[in-house]
């Protein structure tokens, strides 16, 4: 590739460092993609450059794959192509480790128990129309659909929709109180939180913000 060799006018050194800095580029591209993608517990410095390595070298295995075509358009020999290849990698690392692919797989033949998330919370979270009792401190209890959830537990958030709120008695009855749109609880109302099944009749329509 002329773009790693092309460093006429510099010292050996320079070249050697400059080189380096390209070859670990697309390696850093993928890597800080996949990890804005994904809640990971923080790297060293040298997980990092040994993750940007790796990931460089796969980019780079790829893009001479792709530079192979024969007959391919020129363009294909563009660094901005192997940049591309880079951030798609990212993406579908980050997708891969967020849909729990391997280890779903890994714990379908019982070889391991555990998840890529960082928290039985997060797991616990990891279901679409998950429905929740959240009993909070002061007595109250709130009833609804999970639309928004912290990753990890410090701090520990959950945004409810389709609300239902009822005062707890001490003989544990529940008395409704009013219906909300939805509410924002935090872990220090929190003092725990029951996760119930919903027919499907009853579950609520999702209404799509992107569009």
């Amino acid at each position: 590739m002329d773009f790693f060799n092309d460093f006429s006018g510099l010292t050996e050194n320079a070249k050697d460092t400059l080189s380096l800095a390209l070859y670990l580029l697309p390696g850093l591209i993928t890597y800080f993609t996949y990890r804005y993608s994904k809640t990971l517990r923080k790297h060293t410095n040298f997980e990092v450059i040994l993750l940007s390595f790796f990931f460089s070298v796969s980019d780079l295995l790829i893009f001479g794959i792709i530079r192979s075509i024969p007959k391919g358009p020129e363009w294909l020999d563009s660094i901005y192509v192997l940049y591309g290849i880079a951030f798609v990698l990212g993406v579908l690392v980050a997708f891969i480790e967020n849909k729990d692919i391997v280890l779903w797989i890994l714990r379908k033949f019982r070889i391991t128990n555990k998840t890529n998330r960082l928290s039985v919370w997060e797991d616990t979270q990891n279901y679409s129309d998950t429905y929740v009792r959240v009993f909070a401190t002061d007595g109250t209890m709130y009833e609804g659909f999970v639309r928004y959830y912290s990753e990890t537990i410090d701090p520990l958030e959950i945004f409810l929709t389709d609300v239902i709120v009822y005062t707890v008695n001490d003989d544990y009855t529940f008395e409704e109180k009013e219906e909300i749109g939805g509410i924002y609880i935090n872990n220090r109302d929190i003092k725990y939180v029951q996760f119930e099944k919903v027919p499907e009749k009853d579950k609520p329509k999702i209404i799509d913000e992107t569009k």
